[in-house]
C-alpha cells in the first residue's frame, strides 16, 4: 500500500509540473513579459524557463535578456531579440505608435543575452545600442576583451555586417574583423 501512495504522489507532482501556466515576470507601458518553467520543473535540472514577450498584439517566444527584455529606440520604439529553434537569433524592432514590426535574421550575432543587465553601457557583459538612425541601428555586445557591433539595416531588413573588435588587457584595440553574410571581408 505504501508503494501505491508513492506512485500517486509522484504522478500528481509530475502532472502539476507539466501544466504550470505562464506567469508575468515584467510589465510596463510597452510590453508584458511572461515566463514558463520547463516540463517536470523543478525535477528537470537541465531545463530552462521560456520567456514570452507580448507587444503590439503579438507574442514572441524565447526572448533573450533580463527585465525589461528590450532596449528603447528613440522614445517610442523597442528592440528585443529571440533565439531561433535551430540556433541563431532574430532581432525585432517594434514601433511603439504604429505597432509595426520588423524582424531581422541575426545569424552570427551574439547580441541579446545581456539586454537589461544592471551595468553601465559599454562595460563588460552588456548589450546596448550605440547608433540609432531611421535606417540603421548598431547593436553592441561588450564582453571580456571583445566588442561585437551588429549593424542592422532597417530599410532592407537585414544584418548588414558584424564588426568584431579585440582588446588588449589595457583596453587598446589589437585586431578588427568585419563579416558580411557570415563571411569575413576584412
Amino acid at each position: 500500500m505504501n508503494r501505491m501512495y508513492q506512485i500517486v504522489i509522484l504522478t500528481a507532482l509530475f502532472s502539476v509540473s507539466c501544466v504550470q501556466g505562464k506567469r508575468v515576470v515584467y510589465q510596463d507601458e510597452n510590453v508584458v513579459v511572461r515566463a514558463k518553467n520547463p516540463a517536470f520543473y523543478p525535477f528537470n535540472v537541465h531545463g530552462d524557463q521560456t520567456i514570452y514577450l507580448d507587444v503590439g498584439g503579438k507574442r514572441y517566444r524565447n526572448v533573450r535578456g533580463i527585465a525589461p527584455y528590450y532596449l528603447k529606440i528613440n522614445g517610442d520604439g523597442i528592440l528585443f531579440v529571440t533565439d531561433k529553434a535551430g540556433g541563431g537569433i532574430t532581432f525585432h524592432v517594434v514601433n511603439g505608435k504604429s505597432k509595426s514590426h520588423i524582424s531581422i535574421d541575426g545569424d552570427g550575432s551574439i547580441f541579446g543575452i545581456n539586454i537589461g543587465a544592471p551595468r553601465s553601457h559599454g562595460t563588460r557583459d552588456t548589450d546596448y545600442l550605440e547608433e540609432i538612425a531611421p535606417e540603421r541601428i548598431a547593436a553592441v555586445t561588450r564582453s571580456r576583451g571583445t566588442k561585437q557591433v551588429s549593424i542592422l539595416n532597417l530599410q532592407e531588413k537585414t544584418l548588414e555586417r558584424i564588426e568584431m573588435y579585440y582588446y588588449s588587457p589595457d583596453g587598446v584595440v589589437t585586431n578588427r574583423s568585419v563579416y558580411v553574410k557570415g563571411k569575413r571581408v576584412e
